[in-house]
């Protein structure tokens, strides 16, 4: 199901494994990317990273992402709690996690978890501190992730220590999910505890993740995840809650003109519908599906029932180039061979990476070249040598014949920011000087 992990421990911490031991695992395991955080060092705390290992971490992880280059990438990550030291210097992104709290443990074992309860005068109390600990990861800019949210709950299957049911639990966690939630932060969706046995539902819970969707629409925010790239995630859902992965987030409210999933690429027939009735849009990632082999997505069928199409590149770790107009390209080829006639022109597929994207965004303000819209476009020269005898239809040639390279002219906001194929803004040569230099003394350390 997972093509990335972010949240992973190794022997320099409490793992059972060495980075490189994790790395191999994740590509014979067909991970894209994988990220290993590093528990964060606290005094008297052997699960965490010593801080004499902290340097020698960063090295193994800088010595595999140049060993398994072109292979995987790699990313250097730390496990942060609220009970340790704010050092976050040569890490590429943050986890903010709840672990201890007083000096009392969340979820090491069931009597300890026990203690924290009896600690606090009560689950009432505990859960109240809890999820203010995790609303505090708020105001550290450096957090990016949320980790296990209720971590609290790991041994509370049939509400043996918390009644998450009740409404002073929903109204810590939800309040914190909102605090969280205005900051920018991601929730990840750790199922750790479900693999060791320790509970059958994800961090955060099924009832967290509605939450979530409420909070949203709240915010006039949109709802985005990936959903049916991979037969092992149907396989998955089926076994763990009996029902296919749409069917589970319609449960939890996540469809609607106001939902958009990356890939799409197992939906069944009964599925389709439901996407077109809700309006809910599908973005297309053509190179990442078949750099990944996860299939091909049903597009000619989306766009006949009238399912909201856009189209993406999915992120560097499955795509390499991440070039839109490449993607344009491969988008037509792919269904050219899969679906014959029965596949989009590409007139249609130009439409989909610009008004079926700007949809998919709720935007109506891009998207297409019309009075009352951003002044926002690319140019291309048509008398480009690789164009003659390509331009008797434009509105085709991006995607039937393709441009390699940097667009002539781009214009953002009205202003031209490409210029004869350079930026016009930055001295290009400048730039990449101090970037090298960058690399090289990151390298250095």
């Amino acid at each position: 199901m997972v093509q990335q992990n972010l949240h992973c421990h190794t022997t320099f911490d409490d793992g059972a494994s060495t980075p490189e031991e994790m790395v191999c695992a994740a590509m014979e395991h067909g991970l894209s990317s994988l990220g290993i955080s590093a528990h964060a060092p606290m005094d008297g705390e052997d699960w965490c990273t010593p801080k004499e290992k902290e340097a020698a971490f960063k090295l193994e992880m800088q010595r595999l992402k140049e060993k398994y280059a072109g292979k995987i990438a790699l990313y250097t990550g730390l496990e942060y709690d609220a009970a340790a030291e704010k050092n976050f210097d040569g890490y590429e992104y943050i986890i903010g996690s709840g672990h201890v709290l007083d000096g009392f443990y969340v979820d090491s074992t069931r009597e300890r978890a026990i203690a924290l309860i009896e600690h606090f005068g009560g689950a009432e109390k505990a859960a109240d501190v809890f999820f203010a600990n995790y609303a505090s990861m708020a105001q550290i800019p450096e957090v990016d992730i949320v980790g296990h949210f209720d971590l609290l709950t790991k041994y509370n299957e049939q509400g043996a220590l918390y009644d998450t049911q009740s409404a002073w639990y929903r109204d810590a966690a939800f309040a914190a999910m909102e605090t969280l939630n205005a900051a920018g932060k991601i929730f990840e969706m750790n199922t750790g505890a479900i693999s060791r046995g320790y509970r059958t539902t994800p961090y955060p819970s099924p009832e967290l993740l509605r939450q979530s969707a409420i909070l949203a629409r709240q915010y006039h925010v949109r709802l985005h995840t990936h959903l049916c790239e991979t037969k092992d995630e149907e396989n998955y859902m089926l076994e763990r809650e009996g029902m296919r992965p749409l069917a589970f987030m319609q449960t939890l409210g996540w469809v609607g003109p106001d939902v958009w999933y990356a890939h799409g690429i197992h939906f069944n027939d009964e599925e389709l519908k439901l996407l077109a009735e809700t309006g809910t849009g599908v973005c297309h990632c053509p190179a990442s599906n078949m750099k990944l082999a996860s299939g091909i997505a049903r597009i000619p069928d989306m766009l006949k029932l009238g399912v909201p199409v856009g189209l993406g590149v999915d992120g560097s770790a499955s795509n390499d180039g991440s070039s839109l107009m490449e993607e344009l390209r491969t988008a037509f080829l792919l269904h050219r061979l899969n679906s014959s006639r029965e596949a989009p022109s590409g007139y249609d597929f130009l439409k989909i990476a610009t008004r079926g994207s700007a949809r998919l965004l709720g935007r109506d303000d891009i998207g297409s070249l019309s009075v009352g819209r951003c002044c926002d476009l690319f140019l291309i020269d048509s008398r480009r040598l690789e164009l003659v005898g390509a331009c008797y239809d434009p509105k085709a040639v991006l995607a039937t014949v393709g441009v390699r390279g940097p667009v002539d002219y781009t214009v953002v906001n009205g202003r031209i920011t490409v210029r004869e194929g350079r930026l016009a803004r930055i001295d290009e040569e400048a730039t990449a000087r101090e970037a090298r230099m960058v690399c090289e003394k990151y390298l250095e350390q």
